[in-house]
């Protein structure tokens, strides 16, 4: 048991996790293209999600400390070879699911934790409720179904942050390094889909970057989360380590850009304009920082001035991709927006409810139509008291990020702004692939809020 924990806590197991991961998702999306390749990935992921729900169970049984199990959870989202929704949701999620609830309970009946609602619990169980109740004076006849489905997901996600804000104990430099994992995850995915290509240059070239569980947006957004954690680690590293930290932050912002996702290329962008200047400023070695940042800065310069001449017809396919936007429908946006509106008015409370997005694509195929923008989504799925519960949750959050802030916490903030930003282009929340990372990194958090109790810390 011993040998076990100083595993644990060593630098190799986020690593393991993370090859574990790759590996699941490798051996299904290679098989994408086969015949009955939906079977084989099927079976694939059944296996894989009873085996992270049995070792995250064995985790929660054998030891106190809950944050042992988070890397299997973290990841698991991820492990998807194929796109799915509520309606086609993998039954074995809720095998998996159950497995690791079972350890859970079992974990609070052996170790007696003292539960603790954490800092940022009562805006996130108000945002809870209105989505519980989005939807509730709508009578469809998917109410019965959608009651439990946002029940379900409600008490799961509740279940799981006040049960790790309780009793993970995890300093925050692990943390990073965890999200760090999931960016370099994404992009190697990224790297797969380009390279899996029959045609690499024309993968490169086009948006729409398919790695199972989602796609290009999809990837970007998650990228937009995971890299300011890269940052911090390169802040607070020295020497070659600063190097490759850095290094590392800029191969996931250059995995944002090639999934060529407009409005997560703008976030990027304004995003870098307040954080990169802190995180020169904070960096314990500033010569190496600045010095890599600034031989990265001269590469990309070049490379873009080699690349617009030697192809310029590929140059400019990137171009139209990137600044092309139809201003008539804004890329087909409006008619959603305004159907959005249109369910406000008519649903102004409580919205239409989380499954009143799914549409008829013409072939008698229910699709799900997202807002394209996380206020819209609230508007339409839990009307004007879910935008008021979104408020409450946002101001919390960032509330307690800034009240006496350190290093730690702008970087916290700039992965939840920079992200959450993007919001305004796009779903970011809601998406359960964003939520999980962003609910399970709010409660690891805790242990961080009860350290700076305890004992000085520097204030900026």
């Amino acid at each position: 048991m011993i040998r076990l924990r100083k595993f644990l806590d060593s630098y190799f197991y986020i690593p393991v996790v993370f090859i574990v991961s790759f590996v699941f998702w490798y051996i299904a999306y290679s098989h994408r293209l086969d015949d009955n390749a939906l079977v084989f990935m099927n079976k694939v992921e059944n296996i894989a999600l009873v085996t992270f729900g049995v070792v995250a169970a064995l985790l929660l049984v054998l030891f106190k400390n809950t944050f042992y199990f988070i890397p299997w959870i973290i990841f698991v989202p991820f492990i998807f070879a194929r796109p799915f929704d509520v309606l086609t949701i993998p039954v074995f999620i809720y095998v998996g699911l159950g497995i690791m609830v079972l350890g859970l309970v079992l974990n609070i009946i052996i170790y007696k934790p003292k539960l603790k609602i954490g800092k940022f619990f009562w805006g996130f169980l108000i945002l809870c409720i209105a989505f519980v109740l989005g939807g509730i004076n709508v009578p469809t006849e998917n109410f019965v179904f959608q009651l439990f489905l946002t029940l379900l997901c409600v008490c799961a996600f509740l279940l799981l942050y006040c049960m790790i804000a309780s009793s993970s104990q995890v300093d925050f430099k692990v943390i990073a390094r965890l999200f760090t994992y999931l960016g370099i995850f994404l992009i190697c995915q990224l790297a797969v889909y380009f390279f899996s290509q029959e045609d690499i240059l024309a993968g490169f070239l086009s948006k729409n970057s398919n790695v199972g569980w989602g796609v290009s947006n999809n990837v970007a957004l998650m990228l937009l989360f995971t890299f300011p954690f890269t940052f911090y680690l390169a802040m607070q590293a020295k020497n070659a380590k600063t190097i490759i930290y850095s290094i590392l932050a800029f191969v996931q912002m250059f995995g944002i850009v090639v999934t060529y996702s407009r409005g997560s290329i703008f976030s990027l962008l304004i995003g870098l304009i307040v954080f990169l200047p802190f995180v020169i400023v904070k960096a314990k070695d500033k010569i190496s920082l600045c010095g890599i940042l600034i031989v990265i800065l001269i590469v990309l310069v070049i490379g873009i001035f080699k690349f617009k001449t030697s192809m310029p017809e590929e140059f400019k396919q990137i171009h139209d991709i990137l600044l092309k936007i139809n201003l008539d429908n804004l890329n087909g946006r409006t008619p959603i927006y305004e159907e959005c509106l249109k369910v406000l008015k008519e649903n102004m409370i409580f919205g239409q409810g989380i499954l009143s997005s799914y549409k008829d694509n013409g072939s008698g195929e229910l699709v799900y139509e997202w807002g394209h923008s996380t206020i819209l989504q609230t508007v339409r799925t839990m009307g004007l008291f879910g935008c008021f519960a979104m408020l409450v949750h946002l101001f919390q959050k960032y509330f307690v990020l800034l009240k006496k802030p350190n290093v730690w916490k702008i970087t916290v903030v700039a992965s939840f702004a920079i992200s959450g930003f993007y919001g305004l282009f796009d779903v970011s929340y809601y998406f359960v692939n964003y939520m999980i990372p962003l609910v399970l990194g709010m409660a690891m958090l805790e242990y961080e809020f009860e350290k700076m109790n305890e004992v000085d810390y520097e204030v900026l």
